[in-house]
């Protein structure tokens, strides 16, 4: 498993940061010794320098859709452009991105999916994303209008919830398989 976060669109190698350059070149390692990567980011991908603040974070994408990655969740600062153009950002994700715990005010439902199920090899494994609540104040409040980042208890109940649906799917899956 590999796992980044705070890339901040960061696509080459730089004092004291990896770059997305240099994770891709060491999942390809890794693939090249046989095993199974699974690639996920905890948020905070597009938005930082000035190559991903002048696409407005599509860069970001760009470099992760060609790094490989299987999923990512939502930070703080994938809302700094507003939920229009991070609307665009998650059509050009090739790669799941998950939040369990945003919830659109007008319908009642997740802002984008909560969990997935990413399948390496004859592995199934169930990756649910959660978002900062804080969200709410360190970005516009114009930027995450009309939505409700779960917070305290409602997170920790929405997050088991979770958890729950995907140890249920991932044994229906085993015994499907049997």
């Amino acid at each position: 498993i590999m796992h980044t976060n705070d890339t901040h669109g960061y696509d080459q190698r730089a004092e004291g940061i990896n770059g997305i350059a240099t994770i891709k070149a060491l999942k390809d390692d890794f693939i090249k010794k046989g095993y199974q990567v699974l690639l996920v980011d905890a948020g905070d991908a597009i938005q930082d320098n000035n190559l991903v603040n002048m696409s407005k974070g599509a860069s970001a994408i760009k470099f992760f859709n060609a790094a490989g990655y299987d999923a990512q969740t939502l930070g703080n600062h994938e809302f700094d452009y507003g939920q229009e153009e991070l609307s665009k950002r998650i059509k050009e994700a090739k790669y799941n991105i998950v939040s369990a715990n945003i919830i659109v005010n007008a319908t009642g439902k997740n802002y984008v999916k909560p969990s997935t199920i990413i399948q390496k090899g004859d592995v199934k494994i169930g990756v649910l994303g959660l978002s900062t609540p804080e969200t709410t104040v360190s970005t516009s409040p114009n930027n995450v209008r009309g939505l409700t980042f779960l917070d305290h208890e409602e997170l920790f109940k929405c997050a088991q919830k979770q958890v729950d649906e995907l140890k249920a799917a991932l044994r229906k899956a085993v015994c499907d398989n049997k």
